[in-house]
Formats: C-alpha cells, sequence, structure tokens
C-alpha cells in the first residue's frame, strides 16, 4: 500500500482540548493505523507544545509517531543556522538579580526601585518565563518572553494604554525572523516574515495571511512525492485557509465538526457567517466533510451545485471493558462546561430526578467557563449531594462503565463525539432531539430514549424509568456497544476515506 501524508489543519491544541480535536486525534490514530503518515499543523504561538505533546502521548490520546508542526517554531528553525551562537545573557540577568523590594503573588515576583513599579517576573515550575517592564504608573512598555533553554523567545512592545503595538519572534541567537504590527487597541495588522538566508522580507496584510502562506511553503515543499500532500482542516477558521493551498500542490478538505446554522439550529435557519465563506466557495474545495447525511442535505439545500460533500463521520477506537459494577442510579455527562450544551437545563432536569429518586447521582466530566454559574445553580436547586462536577478524567471509558445511563442536552451538535463514546461503552443515552446526530447514534426506544426539545419533563420521566430498571439498561447497553462498532470503528470510517480518496488520486490506498 503506498504511503500517503496527512495534514491537520488546526489552529491551537492543549492537553484538555474538547470534541473537535478529540476528534482530529482519532483520525490522526486512524491514518497512522493504516500506515500513512501523519502531521498535525498549529498556527499559535505557544512555547510548551513539546510538553503538551508529551503530555496528550503519556494519556494515550496520540501516538508517538504523530509529527507536530507549528507555525512559529517552523520560521524559527527555518532562520536557525547551523553556526549559530545561542544567548542567554538577558535571561541570566534577570533570573540571576539580586532585587531588594519585592513581593510575590502566585507565580509572579513584582519588583519596585525608589517605590515605583519596574517589573513583573513570571515563572513556571521555579523557571524564569517572562518579564514585564515598567517606567511609569501600571502599564508595561515591553514584555519578553524566554523559551525553556533561556533564549528570548518572544518580544512584545505597548502603548501608553496598554495595548500592544508590536510583537516579534526570535531565533536562540536573537535573530528576528518575524514581526506584528498592531492597529488601535491591539487589534491585530501587519505580519513580516525576515527570512534570512536570502535576507528576503515577506509582508502579509494579517494573520490570516501569513497563515495562508505557510501551508502553501508545507504543501510545495511535499508535493515533490509521487502523490500529492491531503490537507484536512479541522475548525470553522482553518477551511479557507486550508482552500487557499494551490490545487496543484494538494487535496483540500474542510470537515464541519459542528452545526452551521444560527438558533435555532434547524433546517431553514440563517447558515452562521463564520461558515459562509467556505461553504459559498466549497467548489475551491477537493471536499467538504460532514459528520451526518442530514447536515449534508441542509447545506445542499442552501448551497446548491456540484455535490462535493461527503459524510464521513469521527472515529473511535472499541474501548476495554473493565467489568465495572455499574451504578443503577448514576447518570453520566461528558462535556465542555460551556452555553451550548446548556448544562443548567440537565441540572433542572435531574431536580426532577431527584425528588423521585433522592439517591440518584449525576457526575459531569468537562471544564469550562460555565463552571461557577453551574456551582451555583447546583446549590440553588440543593442538589450539593447528587450532582458533582469531576474535572477531566484520564479514563473515561472506564467512568461511562460505571455509570446506568448517559445524558445530551446540547443546543446544537455537528455527532455528538460524547454520545457515540457512552454507547460505544455501553451505556444508553436519555438525549434532547437536537441537529445534528441525535437520531442518529440512539434508536429511540432501543439504545436510549430521544426526547422532544426542552421537555423536561418527559426527560425526567425517562431517565427515572431506565435508572430503575436495570434489566432495560442491560439489554440497550449490549445492543448499544454493538450498534457502534458497526458504524464508528476505525474500519468502518477508513473505508469511507479511501472511496472519497479513490476518486482524487491515481493510486491505491
Amino acid at each position: 500500500m503506498d504511503k500517503l501524508h496527512f495534514f491537520l489543519v488546526t489552529h491551537n491544541i492543549l492537553s484538555d482540548s474538547g470534541g473537535l480535536t478529540i476528534a482530529a486525534f482519532n483520525q490522526s490514530k486512524l491514518f497512522l493505523d493504516n500506515g500513512h503518515k501523519v502531521t498535525v499543523t498549529t498556527f499559535d504561538y505557544q512555547p510548551n507544545y513539546q510538553s503538551i505533546f508529551q503530555e496528550l502521548t503519556d494519556m494515550g490520546r496520540i501516538y508517538p509517531s504523530l509529527e507536530h508542526l507549528n507555525k512559529f517554531e517552523y520560521y524559527r528553525n527555518q532562520n536557525t543556522l547551523p553556526d549559530s551562537k545561542p544567548t542567554a545573557a538577558l535571561y541570566e540577568e534577570e533570573a540571576n538579580e539580586d532585587v531588594a523590594f519585592f513581593y510575590d503573588s502566585d507565580n509572579n515576583r513584582y519588583c519596585f526601585v525608589d517605590g515605583t513599579l519596574k517589573k513583573v517576573k513570571t515563572y513556571s515550575d521555579a523557571r524564569l518565563t517572562a518579564v514585564r517592564y515598567f517606567e511609569f504608573g501600571n502599564q508595561p512598555y515591553l514584555e519578553v518572553n524566554f523559551n525553556k533553554q533561556g533564549f528570548v523567545d518572544r518580544k512584545v512592545w505597548f502603548n501608553q494604554d496598554g495595548h500592544p503595538i508590536q510583537e516579534s519572534f526570535y531565533t536562540n541567537d536573537d535573530f528576528c525572523y518575524s514581526t506584528r504590527h498592531f492597529k488601535k487597541k491591539g487589534v491585530s495588522g501587519e505580519f513580516y516574515l525576515f527570512n534570512r538566508k536570502d535576507e528576503k522580507v515577506y509582508a502579509f496584510k494579517g494573520a490570516k495571511a501569513f497563515d495562508r502562506h505557510w501551508l502553501n511553503e508545507l504543501a510545495a515543499n511535499n508535493a515533490a512525492n509521487q502523490t500529492k500532500p491531503i490537507f484536512i482542516a479541522h475548525g470553522q477558521n482553518c477551511g479557507t485557509k486550508v482552500a487557499a493551498i494551490n490545487p496543484d500542490h494538494a487535496l483540500r478538505f474542510f470537515t464541519v465538526h459542528s452545526n452551521h446554522l444560527e438558533a435555532p439550529y434547524t433546517s431553514g435557519s440563517h447558515v452562521q457567517s463564520k461558515y459562509q465563506p467556505v461553504f459559498e466557495n466549497r467548489q475551491s474545495l477537493d471536499g467538504l466533510v460532514v459528520l451526518t447525511e442530514k447536515q449534508k442535505r441542509d447545506i445542499l439545500a442552501d448551497f446548491p451545485g456540484e455535490d462535493n460533500i461527503y459524510v464521513i463521520p469521527n472515529p473511535l477506537s472499541v474501548p476495554e471493558l473493565y467489568n465495572e459494577a455499574r451504578n443503577p442510579l448514576k447518570v453520566i455527562m461528558v462535556t465542555r462546561l460551556e452555553k451550548e450544551k446548556r448544562l443548567d437545563e440537565a441540572l433542572h432536569v435531574f431536580s426532577l430526578v431527584v425528588k423521585q429518586l433522592p439517591e440518584a447521582t449525576l457526575s459531569i466530566f468537562g471544564k469550562g467557563i460555565e463552571e461557577e454559574n453551574l456551582r451555583n445553580l447546583i446549590k440553588q436547586l440543593k442538589l450539593e449531594n447528587n450532582v458533582f462536577l469531576e474535572g477531566y478524567s484520564s479514563n473515561i471509558p472506564k467512568e461511562f462503565q460505571k455509570a446506568s445511563i448517559s445524558m445530551l442536552t446540547s443546543d446544537f451538535e455537528g455527532l455528538p463525539l460524547a454520545g457515540i463514546e457512552s454507547l460505544m461503552n455501553g451505556t444508553p443515552i436519555v438525549s434532547y432531539n437536537f441537529n445534528y446526530g441525535a437520531s442518529d447514534i440512539i434508536k429511540n426506544g432501543i439504545t436510549g430514549y430521544i426526547i422532544e426539545d426542552n421537555d423536561k419533563q418527559k426527560m425526567a420521566e425517562k431517565i427515572i424509568y431506565l435508572l430503575e430498571s436495570p434489566g432495560v439498561v442491560a439489554e440497550m447497553s449490549k445492543i448499544s456497544r454493538e450498534n457502534m462498532i458497526e458504524k464508528y470503528t476505525g474500519d468502518v470510517v477508513y473505508s469511507k476515506w479511501t472511496n472519497v480518496l479513490k476518486s482524487h488520486v491515481t493510486i491505491q490506498v
């Protein structure tokens, strides 16, 4: 089998990233398992990517063979000469400075001279990572960031209002390889790239233009092989960037991971503006990938034309069965704590459950900006002994297998990865009938229940019924796992990708 090179294009990656990034990781495993080369790309400035990817590897979320390219690391390496002499003079000066008057707060050290704040030094694991310099008042004029080796990585200059006016990036020997200017109030402006070897300056109108340049460079560098590299955009902001790659150098796909419609997120609603440019120009792509047939129909209804839309769900590995004894009164949710997940709705539903089953519990795994609001609502509903915000878990399959059932209350989805994972672990679901995916993964009355949106009473009734019917849950559990294995495991999803790629490349895939 010929080896293909897949580039999975994302904006950024965190060790606690949510569903979209997890889907990209699962896709990377799919292609690596089938003998291909996979590189994930990121556009953001993030000096800790080495640690982040090591943590992801240790957690089993990615394979060690997954390659990572970051735009800034790429150009820093391109402009690092073999005979360059790195210098850590500024780091050593700041790290070893004897400051008479200072105080420490969290990871910051505030340094004063004659009663005036002059510097704020930031530390991570006892290592100096940044210094902010002050002249008068409490506004900085310069921030310097250091990498793990103690070399200057980045400098940011500020105006008197504290807004950035210039950001510059450096090699270990202090060569500035890129600079960004900012407009009023810190709005991103022009980007400049400096090529040290040919002494050329490349100017870009903004970060997006710089990103497109980089992807085109990657594609051109890899196009010399027998087959074109394959770029797959993950995230709406990456779609137009991948579409701008020279088609002579690469195959270009964009995966739509979420509902593309505005509220109420159903057929006939306006298309979200962030998807509009990609959908209107989808013929500039080799393919638009969606996760359900219903979403494909809705897109074609709004954007008729040649059908280059492919339905390919995200793959999941078959999880190990831990032989955990399910708690018959335990419900689980695995989700980001964000507004669109409507966890406030879930709490109100569960308050109805607890009135009839006081021993029932709901464990919610995940993090997000709604955490404080949810804690307050838990107290308001007097659910402190029944609902628990668990944070992250390193073994979500095991957590699913401890529970009797799971809940989904989202406003919208693309195809709920947590729902597939729940059923794959034999945990039936009670879910609202949102777009898209609830009806794709749940067989109503067989692997769970689909409830009309906002019918809290009906959802509570079905949850109570299942918590009081362990025999029904056991039967649903068996069917749930078998059904997901038939539809969403690697072999099934990979065959869909091979069918698509065969229409674009002349080799066997």
